[in-house]
């Protein structure tokens, strides 16, 4: 299951991180929501950040969370 266990824990020594993050999702939503309006050819959409693995799909497009050192290998 994913969640932001922890997150509250680090927002108590950094004050601004959990608007910080609700910004950077925002932010990716917009790019994403702009290419698909684009009609760009997306399948694959890659991300990290969060210190967890999690690769899903949803409606056609693969969505993979990428941990720390993991590495994916690109393909079309």
């Amino acid at each position: 299951m994913l969640n932001k266990n922890g997150l509250d824990d680090w927002a108590q020594k950094d004050k601004s991180l959990l608007s910080d993050v609700a910004c950077e999702r925002m932010t990716m939503d917009n790019i994403y929501e702009k290419l698909k309006t684009m009609n760009m050819p997306l399948s694959k959409w890659y991300y990290g950040h969060f210190h967890q693995s999690h690769h899903e799909a949803i409606d056609g497009m693969l969505f993979s969370m990428l941990d720390i050192i993991e590495i994916m290998k690109l393909t079309s």
